[in-house]
């Protein structure tokens, strides 16, 4: 009984695959894998193979093996292991012979010390960057192809500033590479954003229940970021001097920002205060209480 194994690659940062040709010239770094099928199950086994006509090799040589253990499968592969090619001695490769796919899985592997949502920002953009141009050796990327990945964002139908963002984002990709001559500043109209009225905001607090008046707040009366607010425990307010001082936390560390909304400028990592207003210092016990669940302290903060 013929088994018949596929050889396939492993598309950029995914666990997509498509069929490998034979005739195609597969630049270094490409994955190759077998698909076959095994007890009605399809399953995809990758190879550390350099080229395809290794891969070739390690398909008929998986294929003979699944057949004998189809033919005798109490004996199974155990005892009679398929050859497997000898181990390629590994090289290091250099930044710029990366192909992209290779690439943007390192660099998300670089930056993954980096909150979650920013890593899924990075990934979502460096997928639409190669969705753009293609599988492309790193060094041969040009400020063309940045002009084409601005085009295929204006036909998604995306905003200048968002535009100017994602390309941000991949500019910052190919310098940490170290190409820095591959650069492009897309031009934007900055919005002004309008800062809630008092009655908006009376409107806003008068529909929010005990937990969300705390919240909103605590955003509102202190100025911190998302992650700020996250982050926040009761041993960071103190209501006494009306302070709010950012610590690092177990697997998250404050960003460096310049001064703002009343923080004291300071670098990544280190501690910054901002003052508590009158309202804020209202989030203390008495409010507290009210989003206490069976006589335990909702850490509403954090």
């Amino acid at each position: 009984m013929y088994i018949k194994v596929a050889v396939y690659i492993r598309k950029c940062g995914t666990r997509e695959y498509e069929k490998a040709s034979p005739k195609a010239n597969y630049p270094g770094g490409t994955i190759f894998c077998l698909r076959y099928t095994q007890g009605g199950t399809r399953k995809y086994e990758t190879l550390s193979v350099p080229d395809y006509k290794r891969a070739s090799i390690a398909a008929q040589q998986k294929s003979i093996a699944l057949q004998l253990e189809a033919v005798n499968p109490l004996k199974k592969l155990a005892s009679t292991p398929a050859p497997t090619p000898a181990p390629q001695p590994k090289t290091e490769t250099r930044s710029n012979d990366l192909t992209l796919d290779a690439a943007i899985d390192r660099y998300l592997e670089n930056v993954a010390k980096k909150s979650s949502k920013t890593t899924k920002g990075y990934r979502y953009t460096l997928r639409q960057f190669y969705a753009s141009t293609g599988n492309l050796v790193l060094s041969a990327v040009t400020t063309q192809h940045l002009y084409d990945f601005v085009a295929y964002l204006r036909r998604e139908g995306l905003g200048d500033r968002t535009i100017h963002n994602r390309v941000g984002e991949v500019v910052t990709f190919l310098r940490h590479f170290g190409i820095k001559d591959v650069t492009l500043r897309v031009k934007y109209v900055e919005q002004k954003v309008r800062a809630y009225r008092p009655d908006e905001l009376k409107t806003l607090f008068a529909a929010a229940d005990p937990e969300e008046w705390i919240l909103f707040q605590f955003f509102l009366c202190t100025g911190a970021r998302e992650q700020e607010v996250m982050y926040a425990e009761w041993n960071d307010l103190d209501f006494v001097d009306g302070l709010f001082t950012v610590r690092a936390k177990a697997g998250w560390t404050p960003s460096a920002r310049f001064s703002r909304c009343g923080f004291e400028e300071a670098d990544a990592g280190n501690e910054r205060r901002s003052n508590l207003s009158n309202s804020a210092r209202q989030c203390e016990r008495p409010h507290v209480a009210r989003a206490e669940v069976s006589g335990k302290e909702s850490r509403t903060t954090r």
